[in-house]
């Protein structure tokens, strides 16, 4: 190994720990990982919220009534599905697809 190539690979080594070094984030006194640097109004209103408060549970059943009918949203009868399954048969097909 030439001493011409030493240098040109300890240059690189160089460069490489001058970028690493520039996104070095020092140590502050007081502060571990992770800061609360947010301001004393949001922390007072943070500390407001009861435990719990948005532990919401999504029912596992919903009212009919809930649902609002129109062109686009309708219920259908059992007699409403059999009337539409029938309308199509093993040899039906749609743009060239078997159904």
């Amino acid at each position: 190994m030439g001493f011409g190539n030493f240098t040109a690979g300890f240059a690189e080594k160089l460069d490489l720990l001058r970028t690493a070094l520039e996104k070095k984030v020092d140590k502050v006194t007081g502060k571990g990982l992770s800061a609360n640097d947010y301001t004393n109004a949001d922390k007072v209103k943070l500390e407001g919220i009861e435990v719990g408060a948005n532990n919401y549970i999504h029912p596992t059943n919903h009212s009919a009534d809930m649902i609002t009918q129109d062109s686009r949203h309708l219920f259908m009868t059992n007699t409403d599905k059999e009337n539409w399954n029938s309308k199509l048969d093993d040899s039906s097909t749609i743009d060239g697809g078997v159904f």
